[in-house]
């Protein structure tokens, strides 16, 4: 999260970070393990972009009036030996 900071910082860019830890147990940890108890199984992915992704971190998101979210969901780095990782 140290790094984000600064490569924000280093574009002028506003970095906030939000705790979902509650919600996410809420919504996505707990709904698995009971569905996981009852003999199904559910798709956390599915809950977790409905309920956190697109839902409680959008939420905030447009609370905060921001043009652009990210979630580091689908990063793609590139490593080359032992040069610094790229984004």
């Amino acid at each position: 999260m140290m790094l984000a900071r600064r490569v924000a910082a280093q574009l002028g860019m506003p970095f906030y970070v939000l705790d979902a830890k509650e919600v996410f147990k809420q919504q996505v940890v707990e709904g698995f393990i009971t569905g996981y108890t009852q003999g199904i199984t559910p798709n956390p992915c599915l809950i977790c972009n409905r309920g956190i992704k697109w839902g409680f971190l959008l939420d905030y998101a447009k609370a905060m009036n921001v043009d652009f979210m990210a979630t580091g969901h689908y990063a793609r780095l590139q490593r080359q030996g032992d040069h610094p990782v790229r984004l």
